[in-house]
């Protein structure tokens, strides 16, 4: 996986680690579609949310199926960076299994569909509250 020794890794962490953790929690990723523009952290937590007025007559449904679309998008961006970042310390080889790991093939965005017409139906729950 890596040629370095035990010592050597040890020595590569202490040294560059400030740094390392410096960068990575300095980095953001933006995604941009249909008028909203969401930025994401490497966690994939959302720092930044921009709406046009336009969009807000999309309607609820595919306006969160769209922000969830973008931060998905740009969570993905964020992990790569990280990753891109770590891999002159971890190796390109971890770097490769990391990317394999958090960094699946695309796939295409499920929307929720919205409630028929002339759907009448209700949730009904027996839980007792406490």
């Amino acid at each position: 996986m890596n040629d370095l020794s035990v010592d050597e890794l040890i020595e590569l962490s202490t040294r560059s680690t400030p740094e390392v953790f410096a960068t990575l929690s300095a980095i953001t990723a933006t995604a941009t579609g249909d008028g909203i523009t969401a930025t994401v952290n490497l966690e994939g937590r959302l720092v930044a949310l921009d709406l046009e007025p336009h969009v807000l007559s999309a309607g609820p449904d595919r306006l969160a199926a769209e922000i969830y679309r973008l931060v998905q998008d740009a969570s993905a961006t964020a992990l790569n960076t990280g990753i891109e970042i770590l891999a002159p310390a971890a190796g390109e080889e971890l770097a490769a299994e990391l990317r394999a790991l958090v960094l699946p093939a695309p796939a295409k965005p499920v929307r929720p569909s919205p409630a028929a017409e002339d759907d009448f139906s209700t949730v009904e729950t027996w839980a007792v509250p406490r």
